[in-house]
């Protein structure tokens, strides 16, 4: 089982890697934020990006490292600040309100 996650995480898969990845949590509309990812080496990765219309974000790909997005990648954690220097991640909220996002090999929900 993949262990990136705290127990109130959503996981999810990506594979094969698209160009961006759509964040479906709702944001503030039209607000720049910046996503934070982990990897199982705690490796980390932030950029900051700004939420459409609807609120919903995307993480640019191409700024992640070659092949980081690849089917046998053990799992990473999706984390959003307001501010990079922010200490407070902001929840993602889908059907159920989370404080972070996985991608791993399987689909799985946990929630708290």
């Amino acid at each position: 089982m993949n262990n990136c996650c705290q127990p109130c995480c959503f996981e999810d898969v990506i594979s094969p890697c698209p160009a961006e990845i759509k964040v479906n949590a709702k944001f503030e509309a039209a607000t720049k934020y910046f996503w934070i990812i982990t990897d199982l080496h705690d490796n980390v990765y932030s950029q900051e990006f700004t939420t459409d219309g609807n609120g919903y974000g995307k993480i640019d790909t191409t700024k992640l490292p070659p092949g980081f997005c690849n089917p046998y990648n053990a799992g990473f954690t999706i984390q959003v600040k307001k501010t990079v220097e922010s200490c407070d991640f902001i929840p993602m909220v889908f059907p159920i309100k989370y404080n972070c996002k996985c991608k791993s090999d399987r689909w799985h929900i946990r929630k708290k």
